[in-house]
């Protein structure tokens, strides 16, 4: 009903579109769809199906090789934040917990509210008009320039997506109030430690189709 309300407010009557209440693997159209709009972003950006759903639309032929996808794409952003508190968070009505490597999860969390002790690296970046095989897919080692001594309880991270057309949304700390909804995550550490300026250390991110993990790397001899 809300899809309908929307599509005929825009001026668009039934004789140029058709709505269809089914599963994109569960439908057959009469020619494939020159444009894919996907609104399937979570928290945690992958966690609502997005990568398997566009890879089903064009790799079945519902939509043509060269249809427009929005989102384009997307890119995350991870940081280090000193917070005790995040590895309790659950986050807004028990979010699902993602697993994640060494027994850690991945949850929702308000980091506006910790003490972020590097800035934000860029980590990984997702086409979704190519979107990338079922399986998982790492980014580059990264170096972080830690600014603030303190110990490290969480990478943090947060997203910004590409919609096309000059537009883009992003569930960052300070991110307009309509995109509020989304909170940003974080990866508490098993074991937290402490760090300073000047420690060397690097983040290496890998996404699956439904989840996004950190690899952290520091010298060990840092007290």
């Amino acid at each position: 009903n809300i899809a309908e309300t929307c599509v005929r407010a825009g001026g668009f009557e039934e004789d140029r579109c058709t709505i269809v209440n089914a599963r994109s693997d569960a439908i057959s159209l009469p020619t494939p769809a020159s444009l894919v709009v996907c609104e399937l972003a979570d928290h945690g950006l992958l966690g609502e199906g997005l990568l398997p759903t566009l890879r089903e639309v064009l790799a079945s032929g519902t939509a043509s090789k060269d249809a427009v996808v929005i989102p384009r794409a997307a890119y995350v952003e991870a940081a280090l934040f000193e917070d005790a508190s995040l590895a309790k968070r659950r986050g807004p009505d028990d979010y699902r917990r993602q697993r994640c490597r060494g027994g850690a999860a991945c949850a929702p969390a308000r980091l506006g509210n910790a003490r972020r002790l590097t800035p934000y690296v860029r980590v990984l970046d997702l086409s979704f008009s190519s979107p990338p095989p079922k399986g998982a897919h790492a980014g580059a080692k990264v170096d972080l320039q830690v600014q603030k001594r303190g110990r490290v309880d969480a990478v943090g991270y947060r997203w910004r997506m590409d919609l096309g057309f000059g537009e883009g949304v992003s569930n960052e700390e300070d991110a307009d109030d309509f995109q509020d909804h989304w909170w940003q995550m974080a990866q508490p550490l098993d074991a937290p430690f402490d760090i300073g300026p000047g420690v060397p250390f690097s983040l290496k991110a890998a996404h699956t189709d439904t989840d996004v993990v950190f690899d952290v790397f520091f010298d060990a001899g840092f007290v």
